[in-house]
């Protein structure tokens, strides 16, 4: 899942991004023009509603801590590669001499 909150400058959208890094989100500074900077916060979660209402009151209450805003969230299936792949199945028994 990914979050997107704006700044008027690049300072509180470093500082913020440094507070939700120490909760555990990855986060990517960027410009984005004309005159604002977007901060991307990315966790690893499953989408369900308590989590999708969790992650957006946080992210807007940190967006809100640095005089920015939250403008919502993003999420997306993770590639092939990280998804674990499916167990071998089980050989069947031999049958027992009779």
């Amino acid at each position: 899942m990914e979050g997107y909150l704006y700044f008027g400058g690049e300072g509180a959208a470093r500082r913020v991004a440094g507070r939700l890094e120490g909760e555990g989100y990855l986060t990517y500074v960027d410009p984005s023009p004309p005159g604002r900077w977007v901060l991307e916060a990315v966790t690893r979660a499953v989408p369900t509603p308590e989590r999708i209402s969790a992650l957006g009151a946080a992210l807007k209450a940190a967006a809100g801590s640095g005089g920015g805003i939250y403008d919502g969230w993003w999420a997306y299936e993770p590639p092939e590669e990280d998804e674990a792949p499916a167990p071998e199945p089980e050989p069947e028994p031999e049958p027992a001499p009779l």
